[in-house]
């Protein structure tokens, strides 16, 4: 029975832990299915999709059925040429009823043409919605990524406080057998405190960094947990295929890409009204009077009518052109915006590749340099215990020490956000 109870506390504190450790994978995820941004524009593009439909243009026919009851009383005094008269309190009562349907058989093909709009409407709404959720993955692994930074320079400045605490021990006890002086006790003391600081900074950033992917994640703010560093991958990119893949895969171009489709088929709309319009119609009712006013006493019809009606427009006052110049007009702004955006996406991929290609090299040259001020520490260190060197010597070594390490870790993370710039860019 001890045994189950102490499986079933294992596996629950396994649990417990698991779903307090996150991936990117899941971060991602996470925000993508429960973020309200991300919600909202999915909204908005089911509804421009829903937009796409025939009776939306007009491209089915219409059936209405119509029903009217009128009913009157009033005194008549009416005196015709015949000599007959009329002097009474008249009424008359009048329902009637009918079955109406009209049918467009030619518009210049403007009703296909604005269902086709309505369709390219829904695909831009797509893009958007990809944009969004592209833009709100770069936020989600940029802050993932600098949580892991700040957790990696939390972990240094954890693991350099022994350097801080072996110096104030060393300096207690050369002071203590009056080999040294309290000044070099008071001065460690001093350094080794602002290094417990640092870590209380240090683990506040990291905290704060927490909540803002909570709040990415729409999560609880102070929702603790810790993070899984996806391994790191060497990629070799190549600029000129990377101009290729961010211009076909940019959500930029492929709005203006749309929009210059939408601008194209409003001006077929334009100008199909130009061309002349067809429509048939036809009407099936039934309609009753009765009145005690007059000559005749009760009227009663059923029947059907059909008709075609056609309506082609020999002058506008030049509204056609005008709004025709105006599209093509419009165009061209798009075709410039186009141009820019593409000149953009050069210019930005030059920069991170360049950026990515520097920050290689830079974290060589760190990594190197931090193996050498660390061996540096410690040959001071030990050289102090020794009684030869001086306070001064062990300070600079552990200033140089220090400065070198944070160089590495922002170095090491330099390379992985100049890559995810360049993977950001080629989206």
């Amino acid at each position: 029975m001890k045994n189950i109870v102490a499986f079933v506390f294992m596996a629950f504190c396994s649990i417990s832990y698991s779903q307090g450790v996150l991936t990117l994978e899941e971060a991602i995820q996470i925000a993508k299915s429960s973020n309200p941004s991300i919600s909202i524009i999915q909204m908005e593009e089911k509804i421009a999709k829903m937009q796409v439909y025939k009776a939306n243009v007009g491209m089915v026919p219409r059936l209405d059925w119509n029903a009217n009851i009128g009913s009157a009383l009033n005194y008549v005094n009416q005196e015709f040429i015949s000599g007959s008269t009329i002097n009474r309190l008249g009424r008359s009562f009048a329902p009637n009823t009918n079955l109406s349907t009209n049918y467009m058989l030619y518009d210049g093909n403007s009703m296909k043409t604005r269902l086709d709009i309505l369709d390219q409407q829904g695909q831009r709404a797509s893009i958007l919605t990809k944009n969004a959720e592209e833009l709100l993955t770069n936020e989600v692994v940029n802050t993932f990524y600098q949580i892991a930074r700040q957790k990696e320079g939390l972990k240094f400045l954890n693991s350099v406080t022994k350097y801080y605490n072996e110096r104030l021990s060393i300096t207690d006890q050369r002071w203590q057998l009056g080999r040294g002086s309290k000044l070099d006790y008071l001065q460690s003391q001093n350094d080794y405190n602002t290094q417990l600081t640092d870590i209380k900074n240090a683990q506040l950033q990291l905290q704060n960094l927490k909540v803002r992917l909570n709040l990415l994640l729409s999560r609880e703010p102070n929702l603790d947990f810790d993070i899984v560093e996806p391994l790191a991958t060497v990629e070799n990119y190549d600029l000129t295929e990377a101009y290729k893949k961010a211009e076909r895969e940019s959500e930029e171009l492929l709005l203006i890409e749309k929009d210059l489709d939408i601008n194209a088929l409003q001006v077929q709309v334009v100008q199909a009204q130009k061309k002349p319009q067809v429509n048939v119609f036809g009407t099936f009712g039934y309609s009753f009077s009765t009145s005690n006013a007059g000559f005749l006493l009760f009227n009663q019809s059923t029947g059907f009518n059909v008709g075609v009606a056609a309506t082609w427009n020999i002058f506008d006052g030049g509204q056609v052109r005008n709004q025709t110049n105006i599209a093509k007009q419009r165009s061209q702004v798009l075709f410039k915006q186009r141009e820019l955006v593409q000149q953009r996406i050069k210019s930005e991929l030059s920069l991170a590749f360049n950026q990515w290609q520097v920050a290689k090299e830079t974290l060589q040259l760190e990594e190197t340099t931090k193996s050498l001020v660390e061996e540096n520490l410690q040959i001071s260190l030990e050289k102090f215990r020794l009684g030869s060197s001086t306070i001064l010597e062990v300070n600079d070594a552990q200033e140089r020490f220090d400065n070198a390490s944070n160089r590495y870790i922002n170095a090491m993370y330099n390379v992985k956000f100049a890559a995810l710039e360049l993977e950001r860019l080629m989206r």
